[in-house]
C-alpha cells in the first residue's frame, strides 16, 4: 500500500490522499488519462467519430421558429455517447471523465448555436 494525492472526481478542485495497492487495475491515474486526445478517441472508438459528423450534417432550417442545439444533443446524440465513452464504455481507456468531457465538448460544438429557443441565457443547472 502507499499513499498517492490524487483530485476528485467530481471536479470540486480538491485534491485528497488516498491509500491503494501500486498496481491496482480499477483505478485510472491522471496520468494515465491525461493521453487521451480527440483522435484517439475516434481511433479507439469510431462510432464517437460517426457521432461528430451526423451532429455536423444538423442544419438549422430557418423557415422553423427556432432551433434548440441542447434538445438536438438530448434527444439524438447524448443518449448514444454515454455508451460509447465515460464510465458505461466498453473500451477501457475510454472510461474517463476526461474523454467523456473531450468527446461532449467536441460533438456538442458541431452543432449550430440555439436560435429563438427558451435556454439560449439560462445557462446550465
Amino acid at each position: 500500500m502507499r499513499a498517492e494525492s490524487v483530485s476528485c472526481p467530481y471536479d470540486c478542485g480538491e485534491s485528497t490522499e488516498v491509500m491503494w495497492p501500486k498496481n491496482q487495475p480499477f483505478f485510472v491515474r491522471a496520468a494515465e488519462s491525461s493521453r487521451i486526445d480527440w483522435k484517439r478517441i475516434c481511433k479507439l472508438n469510431p462510432l464517437v467519430l460517426s457521432l461528430y459528423l451526423q451532429a455536423k450534417a444538423v442544419r438549422d432550417n430557418k423557415r422553423k421558429r427556432r432551433f434548440c442545439a441542447n434538445n438536438s444533443w438530448d434527444q439524438n446524440f447524448k443518449p448514444f455517447l454515454v455508451h460509447q465513452v465515460g464510465w458505461m464504455s466498453n473500451i477501457p481507456e475510454l472510461k474517463t471523465q476526461q474523454a467523456y468531457r473531450l468527446a461532449c465538448d467536441k460533438i456538442y460544438s458541431a452543432l449550430p448555436d440555439c436560435r429563438n429557443c427558451f435556454c439560449v441565457g439560462v445557462g446550465n443547472f
